[in-house]
C-alpha cells in the first residue's frame, strides 16, 4: 500500500483495509469490487488487484510462500518486495535492492549507467549482493535502506557519519551527489481529451464499469459515450479538468445530462 503512497495517506486506508479484510482469507473471500472500494483514494488500482490475486493464491495453498523463488511466483511481487519478505522474514539471503540502496551504492562505486536501465540495475545488484552478510540478511538489508534514507540521502548527505566514507567514490563532493545516481529520461506525458457525460435520471447518476485492461481497468466512471438524443443537454457542468497521471495529461471536459423518463 505504501508503494507509491506517501505515509500519512496510506495509514488510514491501511487501518480501513484491515478492518474490512482482518486475514488473507477474508480478502480472498471478497469481491474485486470491494477490493477496490476499499482501495479508493490510493491510485494505482492495479496494486488492489494484484493483491487481491495473491491473497487468493495463499489462500488456495493454505500457507504462505516459504522462498524468495515463492514470493515471486505472486502476482504484484516483484525483486525488491520478494527480497525484504524473504530476507527480514524468513532470514533467506537475498539482498534488497530499493531506491535507497540505489543512492548508496551508485554514490560509493561511482557507478554513472542508469540505475533504473538493465546495466545499472545490474551493477547495483552485483555489489548489493557482495555486500550481503549472509549469517544476518534482514537486519544487513534495512540497516543498507536506513543508511540511504539516514545519511545517504538524495540532497546534503551526512558523509561525516557514513560508515562507507573512506572508501566512497563521492564521499565529500557536493558535485557529485547531484548527478549519482543517474536515472534513464521520463516519457513526456501523452495528452488525452476526454469528455465525461454526467447522466442524472430521477435520482440517480448513471456510471459504467471500465473494461478490463487500461487506465483505470475495472473501476466505475461516467460515460465517455454521448448520450442518445432523446437526452436532454444541460451543458458543460463546469470548467474544464487538467488531471496528471504518470504518463498521461488528461483533459476532461464534463457534460450533465437528464436521461427521459420513460414510464412517464
Amino acid at each position: 500500500m505504501l508503494q507509491q503512497t506517501r505515509v500519512e495517506t496510506g495509514i488510514p486506508k491501511w487501518h480501513l483495509f484491515m478492518d474490512l479484510f482482518p486475514t488473507v482469507g477474508h480478502l480472498a473471500r471478497a469481491s474485486e469490487d470491494q477490493v477496490l472500494k476499499a482501495w479508493e483514494g490510493l491510485g494505482y488500482y492495479l496494486r488492489a488487484t494484484h493483491l487481491h490475486k495473491a491473497a487468493r493464491a495463499i489462500d488456495a495453498a493454505g500457507e504462505f510462500p516459504k522462498s524468495h523463488a515463492d514470493w515471486l511466483k505472486l502476482p504484484g511481487v516483484g525483486p525488491y518486495t520478494a527480497a525484504a519478505i524473504a530476507s527480514i522474514g524468513l532470514g533467506e539471503a537475498v539482498a534488497v535492492v530499493d531506491g535507497n540502496v540505489q543512492r548508496v551504492v551508485a554514490r560509493w562505486g561511482g557507478i554513472t549507467d542508469s540505475v533504473d536501465g538493465k546495466t545499472g540495475a545490474q551493477a547495483v545488484q552485483a555489489v548489493a549482493d557482495a555486500w550481503l552478510d549472509h549469517a544476518d540478511p534482514g537486519n544487513h538489508n534495512q540497516a543498507v535502506m536506513e543508511l540511504g534514507a539516514l545519511v545517504c540521502s538524495p540532497r546534503n548527505p551526512l558523509c561525516e557519519c557514513c560508515p562507507l566514507s573512506t572508501s566512497c567514490a563521492s564521499a565529500n563532493q557536493p558535485e557529485m551527489w547531484g548527478i549519482l545516481p543517474t536515472k534513464q529520461p521520463k516519457k513526456k506525458a501523452i495528452r488525452w481529451e476526454l469528455t465525461w457525460h454526467i447522466v442524472r435520471f430521477e435520482n440517480f447518476t448513471v456510471t459504467i464499469q471500465r473494461p478490463e485492461t487500461g487506465v483505470w481497468a475495472k473501476l466505475w466512471a461516467f460515460p465517455e459515450s454521448t448520450p442518445p438524443s432523446d437526452f436532454h443537454p444541460l451543458g458543460e457542468l463546469m470548467k474544464p479538468v487538467t488531471h496528471l497521471l504518470t504518463h498521461r495529461r488528461i483533459e476532461a471536459t464534463i457534460q450533465g445530462w437528464e436521461a427521459p423518463n420513460k414510464t412517464a
